[in-house]
């Protein structure tokens, strides 16, 4: 072919419409032109489209009709191909379009559809990949991947209700995927749920113990559940996995001083005050906290 299948497409899509054009038109010259070059450059796909005839433009215009049908029929492979070429090297938003197009034509491809709404994914983390996922879920029901994306695209939607349901549906078919557990961990957190999900982010923890998303996250719900020893242990693990930083270390000398380890609390917050004063009066606000419900963090 010329060039690439999108770039093929493209150029026949608008070789046929100036096609029939000409036909409707009656204009022999610019039919003639456009019959010959399209033949010269696809002799296979427009070899038998009949020459022009006054007396038979619709079975003219109805064997055009076909032989696009017949192009675009067999484009589809040759632009999955393209598309899955353009996604494992990293062109997302050209892997999408191309996976776009080739739905237009096939659009009941399970394995499409499933790459299209990852490539949207991929090519922008708040793309509007949930549709082609939803979709993806009806027609390969038992894909552990189409679950995933549908999880993923309904939590970042705001959907926790169904980011839950689907993220279930999704470990029952893939139960060792530890971001399963954890989506349906941070959608309960979400809705304010997080005397639940310690087991399910010991599962994730299980699954990938150098995961640092889920050490926060383990941090965070044993500290709102004032699991004060637990939270320093993560937060201890997280330190190790790479988090640094002045917010970080503070929350740190905030679970120390919570869990009764006053001396690394205070050596922290000595630390943080040398290296920006205004934390001073944080550490102030610190200390002067009454309850252990005023340590505790909350949802976010």
């Amino acid at each position: 072919m010329a060039g690439s299948p999108l770039d093929d497409f493209a150029t026949i899509s608008r070789a046929l419409q100036r096609l029939s054009d000409a036909y409707r038109q009656a204009d022999a010259d610019a039919h003639g032109a456009e019959l010959g070059e399209l033949r010269a450059r696809y002799p296979s796909d427009f070899q038998d489209l009949p020459a022009f005839s006054l007396k038979a433009i619709q079975n003219d215009l109805n064997a055009l009709l076909s032989a696009g049908s017949g192009f675009a029929g067999r484009s589809t492979g040759p632009l999955v191909e393209h598309a899955r070429a353009r996604y494992r090297q990293g062109a997302f938003r050209d892997a999408a379009r191309a996976y776009a197009l080739a739905l237009l034509i096939a659009p009941t491809s399970a394995q499409a559809t499933v790459m299209y709404a990852s490539a949207m994914e991929m090519a922008h983390p708040r793309a509007n990949h949930l549709t082609p996922a939803r979709w993806a879920t009806v027609l390969a029901p038992l894909g552990a991947d189409c679950w995933k994306l549908a999880m993923r695209g309904s939590f970042g939607a705001g959907r926790m209700g169904a980011a839950e349901a689907q993220g279930r549906r999704h470990v029952i078919l893939a139960p060792a995927s530890f971001s399963g557990w954890f989506v349906i961990a941070r959608a309960r957190f979400r809705r304010g749920q997080a005397d639940s999900i310690l087991p399910l982010l010991r599962r994730a923890e299980t699954l990938s113990p150098k995961n640092l998303d889920v050490q926060r996250a383990l941090i965070r719900c044993q500290f709102r559940l004032g699991h004060f020893a637990g939270a320093l242990i993560a937060s201890d693990q997280a330190a190790t996995l790479g988090a640094s930083g002045p917010a970080f270390e503070f929350e740190r000398a905030r679970i120390a001083r919570s869990a009764g380890e006053t001396d690394l609390a205070n050596r922290l917050l000595d630390q943080l005050e040398a290296a920006d004063p205004t934390y001073k009066a944080q550490r102030r606000i610190l200390e002067l906290t009454a309850t252990v419900d005023d340590l505790r963090a909350s949802p976010r």
